[in-house]
């Protein structure tokens, strides 16, 4: 029986919704499609995590947005997809259906594209109201001012740090290993297509830590602009964008880590789609038992591939 409700009552949670999130952007100036209203899927989806912070009993005020820095709507998508997957764990660890996950089309990332995926994070937070006994049926805030892809993807490290206060799980090696292994998937691919035969080896290390984990990130971001700039069939749209990192002297943890491959990820893919490729971009299965030294060596791997993309001009 208490399956019987719950269902009726996700149906019902998604109608309100769907009603609700209509009138709010009837009554907002028109800006359909941009960062501006992604931002304002962020911030409802913010404020959707405040409420069940609250109800949980947790401290009710949503973790503070991170400085902003430079970034482009396929590295705010790769956010959306992260905020997505961490709300569908939730769902999960409270007995609720997981959504599907979420493929990334073979094109070039528009506001368009993050906020069908904050739509549907939005819906599946939603309906954990039912399991906080907290009311989220409240229309989405009106539409602030103009804002730029660096302010939502700020506001969305902010909501997954406050979601792992409600049981998302704290970032590992494992899902650094993940996005990492999808880089070097997308850099062999580039490879395979351009008939570039492989010889070189990449440098393998039995240990490392996620401060070198990191320092191999940014060396292959900086391998991708050169790559970019190589070839006008590998020029990245709107050009390569730095991911934040910690400031020196603080302490590297795997969310830097994370979040710095998210980017390259978003880079390498759409490089890889600028140059012809038309598959879809779906993440490489869950990973388990991987180390900051795994993450190092998938990652060096990807570079030789992309410096013998660089070398073949």
């Amino acid at each position: 029986m208490r399956h019987f409700f719950t269902s009726i009552s996700q149906k019902n949670s998604s109608l309100i919704f769907a009603t609700t999130l209509a009138i709010s952007l009837i009554n907002t100036p028109v800006l359909a499609n941009s960062p501006t209203e992604a931002f304002q899927r962020a911030e409802y989806l913010g404020q959707i995590v405040e409420r069940l912070l609250h109800s949980d009993l947790q401290e009710s005020v949503l973790a503070k947005d991170p400085a902003l820095s430079p970034s482009r709507p396929r590295h705010v998508l790769r956010m959306a997809n992260y905020t997505y997957e961490n709300i569908q764990f939730l769902r999960s660890l409270n007995g609720l259906s997981e959504g599907k996950p979420i493929k990334t089309s073979a094109k070039e990332v528009v506001p368009a594209d993050v906020i069908d995926i904050l739509d549907a994070a939005i819906e599946g937070a939603r309906a954990l109201g039912t399991i906080y006994k907290v009311d989220l049926s409240f229309a989405a805030p009106p539409i602030s001012s103009k804002k730029k892809p660096d302010d939502v993807l700020a506001r969305l490290r902010a909501v997954n740090d406050s979601l792992k206060k409600l049981g998302a799980p704290l970032t590992l090696p494992n899902d650094v290993y993940r996005i990492s292994l999808g880089i070097n998937e997308q850099a062999k691919s580039m490879t395979k297509a351009g008939g570039i035969s492989v010889t070189e080896q990449a440098e393998k290390v039995g240990k490392a830590k996620p401060a070198d984990a990191l320092d191999e990130v940014f060396n292959l971001i900086h391998d991708l602009e050169k790559l970019s700039a190589s070839n006008e069939k590998y020029a990245l749209p709107n050009g390569v964008a730095i991911p934040p990192a910690p400031k020196l002297g603080k302490p590297v943890t795997p969310t830097n880590v994370l979040l710095a491959t998210q980017f390259a990820l978003a880079d390498v893919y759409s490089i890889n789609v600028s140059s012809g490729h038309k598959t879809d971009l779906e993440l490489p299965p869950i990973q388990a038992g991987r180390n900051p030294a795994d993450v190092k060596n998938i990652l060096a791997e990807a570079r030789v591939h992309i410096k013998a993309l660089t070398q073949s001009n």
